[in-house]
Formats: C-alpha cells, structure tokens, sequence
C-alpha cells in the first residue's frame, strides 16, 4: 500500500516545545501507520534561538526574508501531497491568509 504523503506546517522547529510536544511526537506513531510525513518549520533551529532575544535586527530581517522565500516555495508544492497539516500557522506573524 502506498503511504499517505503529509506535508506539516509548523512556525517553530523540534526545538520548540509546542511543535515537539504536538507533532514531532508523533511522528514515528504516524509512521508505522502508512504516513510518510514532512515536517517545514518556518524557523530554522539558528533563527529560533535569536527570534526572541533582543537586537540583532539585521540578522533577523535577513532570516525572515530567506525563510518566507522558502516557506513560499514549499507552499507551491504542497500538490505534491496528500494531506497539508498546519500546526498553529503558516507564517509567524500577519493575518492568517494561507490557512
């Protein structure tokens, strides 16, 4: 049988206790159940540990620019799947206009 193709939408990485304790968990569950799950966080683990900490205006601004042109790509090829799981959001912040 051919597994269901999943792509998740998360906005924070594994290292993220919300995305961790709601979806990275259950990720082998699903698995051994005939899923074949990706998983795009729209922060990188780098962006993550300084999205929250003050300054560094530059080096976010530059991270959130690669990362929306990336989080727009992998929205363009969300045919590829079965099933789209969004877990909070598709973009960190804005109105929720791809949901």
């Amino acid at each position: 049988m051919k597994p269901i193709r999943v792509l998740a939408f998360t906005p924070i990485p594994e290292e993220g206790a919300g995305a961790r304790f709601r979806l990275y968990q259950y990720l082998p569950a699903l698995e051994e159940a005939g899923f074949q799950v990706t998983v795009e966080p729209f922060f990188t683990p780098e962006f993550f540990r300084i999205v929250y900490r003050a300054g560094m205006q530059g080096m976010k601004l530059r991270l959130f620019i690669q990362q929306t042109r990336a989080r727009l790509k992998q929205l363009l090829r969300r045919v590829d799947y079965d099933l789209v799981f969004v877990y909070r959001e598709v973009f960190p912040i804005g109105p929720p206009l791809m949901e």
